[in-house]
């Protein structure tokens, strides 16, 4: 049978799995069939569970890398006329701040669950002033939008001067 995986073949995608966490990648690596290698998953829990144990090793690896580009960030060269004249290094603060949430979610995923809470009451004054405005007329829900904001204003307004 063509599509038959062999031993080595599976020695050769869980070692690549394991050093890419790409199930393309180590197919290609490893050069076993897409369809056999799902098919022998499906088929043997051993095999399924090696499966997940070397997605996983690739994680920790993917982890790494991105706490090292968060903190040490990466080389981008630096031009001048078309001239290569030098590198910085950049930091991801973007990749910083998801490292944090992800690892102290009590302090740092509140903070952006707060952030999208106020989006979304900004978005649902939007509409309550648009269908007000469709229903009664531009002026009224104009006045409708202004009060709304100036409520939240004077809610952060309040909210700071207490903290004080």
């Amino acid at each position: 049978m063509a599509n038959r995986v062999t031993k080595a073949g599976i020695v050769r995608f869980l070692e690549a799995l394991g050093e890419t966490g790409s199930v393309r990648e180590a197919l290609r690596l490893s050069g076993t069939p897409r369809a056999s290698m799902y098919r022998k998953r499906r088929r043997s829990k051993a095999f399924a569970k090696q499966w997940e144990e070397a997605i996983e090793v690739g994680l920790d690896l993917l982890r790494d890398e991105a706490v090292q580009r968060a903190l040490f960030g990466t080389e981008k060269p630096v031009f001048h006329q078309g001239v290569r004249v030098g590198s910085v290094r950049v930091c991801s603060d973007a990749l910083l701040m998801f490292l944090l949430r992800a690892h102290q979610p009590q302090r740092y995923r509140e903070a952006a669950l707060a952030d999208m809470a106020a989006q979304r009451r900004d978005e649902k004054a939007m509409e309550k002033a648009l269908a007000l405005a469709r229903k009664e007329g531009a002026d009224h829900a104009l006045g409708e939008l202004l009060a709304s904001i100036d409520g939240q204003t004077r809610g952060i307004h309040q909210g700071s001067e207490a903290a004080m």
